[in-house]
């Protein structure tokens, strides 16, 4: 039976293990969710603050309101922070159980991730009310046709996610040291990827490099919903995507090559 079949089998128990999660999760806070559409929030507005209305550094972002633009990047960007955090943990610390299981080793790293984007889907309220608020005021912006491409950000970013996730739990079994490079490898997708920047801030030669970085069409997906003109060449996600699928292969067979060798030793 293929591992995509058992995942399928076993459907029920993953959502019920990302309940779980959620629940444990939130139940530490006593603001619960509200932190978590409360956090992008505050950090948007800071950076709002500092970047657009102190340093005045938005040449290039013709996107109106700035402070969406920001919280459009800063809340798939956390839901990708933090498969990174976790993903060097997840054999070093639970190895020997998770191989021994029935469900497949993918369970766990699906479900992590599972985890985190629903982070994301709490905290997108913030959005649609700033969006909603900024229309009333100002006139923009205006949701397009561009919103039917935010299932396809989601869906490339569940697959970057999880293979980041799993490169992450199969290097750190022989390489420790990984768990404290997370922050570093956070810090690249942060500046590499336009949450603060657009592509207009580059030459035009220069833009399909920049879509070697997988978050950035996937951002661009995201935002389209506002701002439809932000899209490029499709060779450009054509770029991001293959590269997404080159990360989540890559996962799968580090994965699959560290839990084998486990169950040797197990």
């Amino acid at each position: 039976m293929s591992t995509a079949q058992t995942l399928l089998d076993h459907r029920g128990t993953l959502a019920l293990m990302v309940r779980q999660d959620l629940k444990q999760y939130y139940g530490r806070f006593q603001l619960g969710i509200l932190w978590v559409m409360g956090e992008p929030l505050m950090q948007a507005l800071f950076m709002w603050i500092v970047f657009a209305l102190i340093f005045g550094s938005t040449k290039g972002i013709t996107q109106d309101p700035f402070v969406i633009y920001l919280i459009t990047g800063l809340i798939p960007l956390g839901w990708l922070q933090r498969s990174v955090n976790q993903g060097p943990k997840l054999l070093r610390r639970s190895g020997p159980q998770l191989v021994s299981a029935k469900l497949p080793v993918i369970t766990w790293p699906l479900r992590k991730v599972l985890v985190a984007m629903m982070d994301m889907i709490l905290a997108s309220p913030v959005i649609v009310i700033l969006a909603v608020g900024f229309h009333l005021f100002t006139g923009s912006p205006t949701v397009g046709w561009g919103i039917l491409l935010v299932p396809v950000g989601v869906f490339f970013q569940l697959l970057l996610c999880l293979g980041l996730f799993m490169i992450g739990a199969a290097l750190a079994v022989h390489l420790p040291d990984v768990e404290n490079m997370t922050s570093l490898v956070n810090r690249a997708f942060f500046w590499l990827s336009p949450v603060i920047w657009s592509q207009r801030n580059f030459p035009e030669w220069l833009t399909p490099w920049l879509y070697l970085n997988p978050f950035h069409g996937i951002l661009d997906c995201y935002r389209a919903a506002f701002w439809p003109d932000l899209l490029t060449s499709w060779t450009n996600y054509a770029i991001s995507a293959g590269v997404t699928i080159a990360i989540l292969i890559t996962g799968l067979v580090l994965l699959r090559s560290r839990t084998d060798e486990m169950r040797r030793y197990f």
